[in-house]
């Protein structure tokens, strides 16, 4: 198998199996005694044409053969656009107000979720650095 398709299948596991997780655990949580809520077993398929689109537009993120703007630009649409198809439209908000409340939603926590990846690979990358830095002094 290709390196891409690894990525894909490898990326695509994970997400279903957070995002189930967290999925079930808020449904657990959720539940009281005045008010049951089921675990839908076409919600939870749902999330997993989602997780294929997240995990193509991540592996798609790694190509830097690719401009920055388009990697990035194909992955937010991926991604938003997935959650929008497989999760927004299928909750039947049964508005279009409903629906754009959703889609901005997804949007803001795309945005919060790139700031923070963001924010991490920097400090991440500025250890690396200063450790790299600290190594060649000590030799």
């Amino acid at each position: 198998m290709n390196r891409f398709f690894k990525q894909v299948v490898y990326g695509t596991t994970l997400y279903y199996s957070i995002i189930v997780t967290v999925f079930s655990i808020i449904v657990l949580l959720a539940n009281s005694a005045e008010k049951t809520i089921s675990l839908d077993p076409i919600r939870i398929l749902c999330f997993l044409p989602f997780c294929i689109c997240f995990a193509i537009g991540n592996a798609l993120l790694k190509y830097k053969n690719v401009e920055a703007i388009t990697r990035w630009s194909v992955h937010f649409v991926l991604t938003v656009g997935g959650a929008f198809l497989f999760i927004i439209l299928p909750a039947k908000l049964n508005t279009s107000s409903g629906n754009f409340m959703g889609f901005v939603f997804i949007t803001v926590l795309y945005i919060i979720g790139v700031l923070f990846s963001a924010i991490l690979t920097s400090r991440i990358k500025k250890s690396i650095k200063a450790d790299k830095e600290l190594k060649s002094k000590i030799k």
